[in-house]
């Protein structure tokens, strides 16, 4: 197939064959982007998305690797064009531990300088060097070729394993019908989806506003997880925020070989480590969030709730008030002359002088409503979730 400016519509067998790759592939690609049309239960390609998904090939490394010695059935020229598509090592579920990752990858075969057309046995490789004798995953497949090209899913065969997810640089090596292509060709595997992609490190802790956490983040919960499952981010927070032995509840944690834990940040505010700056009087007096946890004035440590005294000082109003009576009685003497005599409240002989009251006067007073559960600010609640 090729394209014509005249024609609207292709159909995924004509695109995927254009593009040397599969109907499967095309589909995935074409949802990925949203540039598919469904007409009635017929998928369709419009002309304007031919661009688009040509583009799709132009990826991190085009090289060319001629092989040693012709396989059977190609010529001694044979050549492979290779180009891999921005390397996306992702999960597909967030918040599970990590499924198939996989690589899109597309490349071009010829023989003696013609395109090939029909199927080769390919195998794939991925070393974490150019030396190195054991590789960290492989698959042979039965390849699909017209006129030169192929697409294949890295990983969707054989899943491609943490370590390959994990490693900054991977070599690709490849055999064609049984012979190996001379070389490896460095695929860089940075920035990725579950690396580092956008420049985002790994640990990075970000206030996310909706529900379904996009991919390449965990929600900060307090779950126990493996290291292997989850390097970079084991590599960037360690055991900081807890050595995997206990969910965030304090409960044992029934997953096999769990080693770390992810912040759990539910209901929290977060604070900067105090760092000697003085500003956290009770630094030193900071928990660890789980088992094996950082404590003291470090990342990861918690503190509970606290009130400290108002730096400007509570008065009361004038509403308490109050006076204590004394009784008070007129005498008339001899000398036709008054005297007063005053005694305490409830006495009936009369006191002379200036007499106290009793300590009967005093009093407190308590406080039967109001209040709230906490003291805080203002504000909003949004998803905490970090990078891994």
């Amino acid at each position: 197939m090729r394209p014509d400016p005249e024609r609207r519509w292709y159909s995924v067998e004509d695109v995927a064959a254009w593009m040397g790759s599969t109907p499967d592939a095309v589909r995935r690609l074409l949802a990925e982007r949203g540039l598919g049309v469904r007409v009635g239960d017929t998928l369709r390609v419009p002309h304007r998305a031919l661009q688009q998904l040509e583009s799709v090939g132009a990826g991190l490394a085009a090289v060319t690797a001629q092989r040693r010695p012709p396989p059977r059935g190609l010529g001694a020229a044979l050549a492979v064009a290779l180009t891999l598509c921005a390397v996306t090592l992702r999960a597909d579920v967030v918040g599970d531990p990590p499924v198939a990752r996989k690589i899109p990858y597309q490349g071009f075969l010829e023989d003696a300088g013609a395109p090939v057309t029909g199927n080769a046995s390919i195998t794939f490789a991925l070393y974490p060097d150019t030396a190195a004798g054991t590789p960290l995953w492989s698959e042979t497949r039965s390849v699909q070729v017209f006129a030169g090209r192929f697409g294949v899913l890295l990983g969707d065969t054989t899943p491609l394993p943490a370590s390959v997810a994990g490693s900054r640089e991977l070599y690709l090596a490849l055999a064609v019908n049984g012979q190996d292509l001379v070389g490896r060709q460095l695929v860089f595997s940075l920035p990725t989806t579950s690396s580092s992609a956008n420049g985002v490190p790994p640990g990075s802790i970000v206030a996310f506003g909706g529900v379904a956490l996009p991919h390449g983040w965990l929600p900060c919960n307090g779950a126990a997880l493996r290291s292997a499952d989850y390097p970079a981010l084991h590599g960037a927070i360690g055991t900081a925020w807890g050595d995997g032995t206990r969910n965030a509840d304090g409960s044992a944690s029934a997953l096999p070989g769990s080693d770390f834990n992810l912040p759990d940040l539910r209901g929290r505010f977060l604070r900067g480590v105090d760092s000697s700056a003085g500003r956290d009087p009770d630094a030193a007096a900071r928990q660890a969030a789980n088992a094996g946890g950082n404590a003291g004035d470090a990342v990861g440590s918690v503190q509970g709730s606290a009130t400290a005294r108002p730096v400007t000082a509570f008065t009361t109003s004038t509403d308490g008030a109050h006076t204590h009576t004394y009784n008070v009685s007129t005498v008339d003497d001899s000398n036709n002359c008054c005297t007063t005599t005053i005694a305490s409240q409830g006495d009936t002989a009369a006191v002379a002088g200036s007499p106290a009251t009793s300590n009967a006067g005093n009093h407190g007073h308590s406080i039967s409503g109001g209040g709230d559960a906490e003291t805080r600010p203002r504000n909003a609640s949004v998803a905490w979730a970090i990078k891994y």
